[in-house]
């Protein structure tokens, strides 16, 4: 017995940009509610990245980076425990950043 009296009706959204609103949902463009299209050639293609999908050197791949203490180099003279990013991982975020801004 189906659970819906009806088929929502397919969109396409080609170019509408997807980005969470307010309340944390997608509005209309919500990948989790509404039907998507589907292609035999991209059958593995998801919605919403994974970082899996994305390995190093790929600028997407600084989009799960999570800072740990490791990641940071610490200030002489400051007897905190705060640093300043390294480098590398500046250059990372920058990296992605690039890719945003295009």
């Amino acid at each position: 017995m189906p659970n819906m009296h009806f088929i929502p009706e397919f969109h396409h959204f080609a170019e509408e940009d997807l980005q969470a609103q307010v309340d944390g949902r997608f509005g209309v463009i919500n990948c989790f509610q509404w039907p998507q299209s589907y292609d035999d050639t991209f059958c593995h293609a998801l919605c919403i990245p994974r970082k899996e999908a994305f390995p190093f050197p790929h600028p997407l791949h600084w989009a799960w980076f999570t800072p740990s203490q490791d990641d940071l180099k610490s200030i002489p003279g400051n007897s905190f425990p705060v640093g300043m990013l390294a480098p590398d991982k500046v250059d990372g975020l920058q990296s992605l950043l690039k890719l945003a801004e295009q």
